[in-house]
């Protein structure tokens, strides 16, 4: 039996035709009419030539699996049920989602535009300057759906309504009559789903899975083991609903896959009044009315300010049971209060990727309030361990540092990069392992303490940020011999990013120009908040950064 995302969509809106999928401040949308509007979308996609073109159970080799005949198709979007209604509706038709960063500037978008070979982009008008000049850059001709944001925006030339997208046979006259006819192919496991996430080089590159592998590492099929997709069906159909908000943006891989857990549980996702940008008193009145049970949240970044306002003001938070933090771990002290307000709930903390899904859970409640000092220890789920930091991989002793690694239904690799693949996906013992660079210590008791990002990258509130690329970024200034950029310890977002200049001689700058200089080429997270100007930066005899030196001058 396959496991599709398509299907156990459909299956679940059959059970509980009635309960209602999305809310919004502006609509809410029942299950029967999820599933509608997805069969639509994908009906729609395909009158566009958009799908399918091939039998992906028939590929074999590795390269040739994330090489396919699948459309992959963008989605530029806020949080809305639009984005996860097109996700559906594209693995209906058999075509490929492909989530893509609304803060990124034209130069990065036409990046991902061609490197993820996009062949239609669903977009807000609000993203639709950016969105053209960087399809102007790639040089691509692509399809082109908007959606009506209220923006202003006008759409792009050549882009077609969302609403004319949706359009039922009926309404669609112009169309020919065998496209009107035309049947959703039969999805399987292995069609694919794309993550397009920073990793731990310069430029995004997508984590390419396969449908059934996803669902069970990261929407949480393997947490009930199902052993049929009817039987997936089934227990979400009997499940008391689940109202939840996923306060990440779905265009990272922890928002949407949220919202897919709500979804695959027979739950509610309600969407607050603030689609681009966290505003706690959005979230917390949404969880007020709607009797919110599941929150998700990008560590102290988000639980920071949520907990800033649930102290200022009065909302009634008593249905919430549960908050899951992922992409950054949520600090002690942020924990214990919000546990102190809502005494009977349970704060998860998952480690985990988008190249693994989840690899490591600890569970902070009232009755047990996380130690304001010492590490945090972290349970491993079933298919994890810790490497050695050396090859030959092997797992490492305990008390010894070592790789972060998950074995098990990880992805094929990512999109058109072999060497990153066989470096991220390495075989250990006959054994197919995940290791996105997180680095771990297992304990005496079997726990783990997490170690933090093997490379240089900085996670700043859930984004990441290169050192490489701002510091390429920086050297195109004028006045700028050398640079180094590296995190250093922010109260809300866990890291900010900071940059260590040496000027070229005689030259002058201000902190001011130099992030001007960068904002056209880069995304607002990505420059530097922090700024320190010394004589000259620190390297080794090579020329390698020294970037334990950039840390240590952005800390004084």
């Amino acid at each position: 039996m396959e496991f599709c995302i398509s299907d156990l969509v459909g299956g679940i809106a059959a059970a509980i035709p009635d309960r209602e999928a999305f809310v919004t401040p502006a609509s809410r949308t029942t299950w029967a009419e999820f599933d509608a509007r997805a069969t639509r979308i994908a009906t729609g996609l395909g009158r566009l030539g958009l799908g399918c073109r091939g039998d992906t159970s028939r590929v074999t080799s590795l390269e040739d699996r994330i090489h396919t005949v699948q459309d992959h198709v963008g989605l530029l979007c806020g949080n809305c049920p639009e984005y996860i209604e097109a996700m559906v509706g594209a693995f209906r038709t058999r075509a490929v989602p492909v989530n893509v960063n609304y803060r990124y500037t034209a130069k990065e978008l036409a990046y991902v535009i061609a490197d993820a070979d996009l062949a239609a982009v669903v977009y807000q008008l609000r993203f639709g300057p950016e969105l053209a000049a960087a399809v102007r850059e790639t040089g691509r001709d692509i399809g082109l759906v908007h959606l009506d944001d209220g923006s202003g925006e006008e759409p792009l030339e050549g882009s077609i309504d969302w609403q004319e997208l949706l359009a039922d046979e009926e309404d669609t006259v112009h169309q020919s009559a065998d496209l009107l006819s035309m049947d959703l192919p039969d999805p399987s496991a292995d069609d694919r789903y794309i993550l397009y996430t920073g990793g731990t080089t310069g430029w995004p590159k997508g984590a390419v899975w396969r449908q059934e592998d996803w669902f069970f590492s990261a929407l949480g099929g393997a947490l009930r083991d199902f052993s049929t997709p009817e039987e997936a069906v089934n227990w979400a159909a009997r499940r008391r609903p689940l109202p939840g908000i996923a306060a990440s943006p779905f265009m990272h891989g922890g928002g949407h896959w949220a919202a897919f857990v709500v979804l695959l549980q027979g739950g509610t996702v309600v969407i607050p009044d603030s689609p681009d940008h966290l505003d706690p008193s959005a979230i917390w009145s949404a969880v007020e009315s709607e009797r919110v049970v599941y929150l998700q949240l990008i560590g102290d970044a988000f639980l920071g300010p949520l907990v800033d306002e649930l102290e200022r003001g009065d909302y009634d938070v008593s249905s919430l049971r549960f908050v899951m933090s992922s992409g950054a771990i949520a600090s002690p002290a942020r924990k214990q209060a919000l546990l102190r307000r809502i005494p009977r709930l349970r704060v998860l903390d998952t480690v985990g990727s988008s190249e693994s899904g989840a690899t490591a859970t600890k569970e902070s409640t009232a009755e047990d309030l996380p130690s304001e000092s010492g590490a945090q220890q972290f349970t491993l789920s079933s298919t994890a361990e810790v490497l050695t930091l050396e090859e030959p991989y092997r797992r490492a002793p305990t008390g010894e540092s070592g790789w972060l690694a998950q074995s098990g239904r990880v992805p094929l690799g990512y999109y058109k990069d072999a060497a990153k693949t066989a470096a991220t996906f390495p075989v250990v013992d006959g054994v197919r392992f995940s290791i996105p660079g997180d680095q771990a210590m297992r304990t005496e008791d079997g726990s783990i303490v997490l170690l933090g990002r093997g490379s240089q990258c900085i996670n700043t509130g859930g984004e990441k940020v290169f050192p490489e690329e701002v510091e390429q970024a920086l050297k195109s200034h004028p006045s700028v011999g050398d640079a180094l950029v590296a995190g250093y310890a922010h109260e809300r977002w866990g890291q900010a990013v900071g940059a260590v200049v040496a000027l070229r001689p005689g030259a002058s700058t201000t902190a001011e120009d130099l992030a001007s200089h960068l904002r056209p080429s880069l995304a607002g997270y990505k420059i530097p908040r922090r700024w320190v100007f010394r004589d000259s930066v620190s390297r080794n005899q090579v020329g390698k950064p020294d970037y334990l030196w950039a840390r240590e001058q952005l800390a004084e």
